[in-house]
């Protein structure tokens, strides 16, 4: 099994606070469409959400494949 490790930068907006972040993703699929960016973007809402309890809209600014492990 193939692991996608991602470097990505975003934007927040919430009402009460705004920003820019980057995080590393792994993924089991490629990036390969906007429904695949579309679950990152989830991931980033919920990891936001959980660590600085902010409920935030993201917007993927950009990402970059780090590497693919195989497993």
């Amino acid at each position: 099994m193939k692991i996608y490790k991602y470097f990505v930068s975003y934007y927040f907006v919430s009402n009460k606070k705004n920003g820019m972040g980057n995080i590393g993703v792994d993924s089991s699929k490629e990036i390969k469409d906007i429904d695949d960016l579309e679950e990152v973007k989830k991931y980033i809402e919920k990891n936001t959400e959980k660590h600085f309890g902010i409920q935030a809209d993201i917007i993927i600014l950009n990402f970059q494949l780090l590497n693919v492990e195989e497993n």
